[in-house]
């Protein structure tokens, strides 16, 4: 019931229809592209397009290094949907502690805990008694770091000065200083010309002990002693003169 009225070479022919005639459209649904913002390196299992008649629920992604998923900001994509999609990640920093050792006493002002977007330098804690504060190993926690990290407090002793007094010259073999983890016994010094070293007004210093001291030497004087030389007695029958008196040979005047 049909027939074929022109044929123009080109692949195109044109009919004349003699009855009636029912045509079916066919359709082929569009697809769209889905775009992933902020994935953090992870893998990700959800498809790059869609259609109308998709209706999609987006997989969760693996937690990542310093990172936890938290979802997606849309949950899905509704069927009858269409255009192009753009879906972000949303991630929670892990949070990682931070441990102090090696601190002497003091307030420490430093943080417990950080995440992989922290960039921290530890705060200098304050002089204790008999140490000074050096530094902290490491001295800080880079942005992008992450892990559990133990910090290490440093300190050197603090040097104090012991000066000696009442030597008399003598040679001192003992220490002009001293630090709080120092236990001090004072060493003897030599005797002297006219003098024996007794000994140190205490005998030394004990460990934890703080701040300058001084020490007296202690002696005791061994200088001997002179006996005058006796008067000579006066000869007989000589006049002798005592006292710018005049004696007689008989002793008297």
């Amino acid at each position: 019931p049909s027939e074929v009225l022109e044929d123009d070479g080109a692949g195109t022919y044109y009919y004349t229809i003699a009855d009636d005639l029912s045509l079916t459209a066919q359709w082929t649904p569009l697809e769209y592209d889905i775009s992933y913002l902020y994935l953090n390196d992870a893998a990700n299992p959800n498809p790059a397009t869609y259609t109308i008649e998709d209706e999609l629920t987006f997989s969760a992604l693996s937690d990542v290094l310093g990172w936890t998923f938290v979802g997606w900001s849309l949950d899905g994509i509704s069927l009858g949907s269409t255009g192009d999609k753009t879906v972000s990640a949303h991630w929670t920093p892990v949070t990682y502690g931070i441990s102090y050792t090696g601190v002497k006493g003091g307030a420490n002002p430093n943080p417990m805990s950080y995440t992989i977007e922290d960039a921290i330098t530890f705060t200098a804690l304050s002089d204790v008694t008999g140490y000074r504060f050096t530094g902290w190993s490491p001295r800080g926690i880079e942005a992008g770091t992450t892990g559990d990290k133990t910090i290490a407090a440093q300190y050197v002793p603090i040097r104090y000065a012991i000066a000696y007094v009442n030597t008399m010259g003598a040679a001192n073999p003992n220490p002009t200083s001293y630090t709080i983890e120092d236990a001090v016994t004072f060493a003897v010094l030599p005797d002297v010309e006219g003098w024996r070293f007794v000994g140190w007004s205490f005998a030394g210093i004990s460990r934890g002990n703080t701040g300058d001291v001084t020490v007296s030497a202690n002696w005791e004087d061994v200088t001997p002693s002179v006996i005058p030389d006796e008067e000579e007695p006066m000869d007989a029958g000589v006049a002798n003169t005592y006292d710018g008196i005049i004696m007689d040979a008989g002793g008297l005047p």
